[in-house]
């Protein structure tokens, strides 16, 4: 149900996680992950706890994402929104 690999200097894109189904926590941040984040996350409905940030990300949040963090169970979404990822719905920008 929770998955970090907070500050573990991973690259590349980031992985799909979409068999992660019944996952809650899931901390990506302070990384090197490039590229844009994937509508798939959409699918993780039981997601509380979504961290992007600190990574090299670009791109917009995808608006299945936004949808869980105002109507459903994510209460905390992060992303480096100061620096080229636009999010309208993030609870806390880097």
């Amino acid at each position: 149900e929770e998955l970090s690999v907070k500050g573990n200097v991973m690259v590349g894109n980031l992985p799909d996680m979409s068999d992660l189904t019944e996952l809650r926590i899931l901390d990506l941040s302070e990384n090197q992950f490039r590229g844009t984040i994937p509508d798939s996350y959409g699918d993780l409905s039981n997601l509380s706890q979504l961290r992007f940030h600190q990574n090299k990300l670009e791109g917009t949040v995808p608006a299945s994402l936004c949808r869980l963090a105002t109507e459903s169970s994510l209460d905390v979404l992060t992303a480096d929104c100061n620096k080229g990822v636009e999010c309208s719905c993030c609870h806390e920008c880097f």
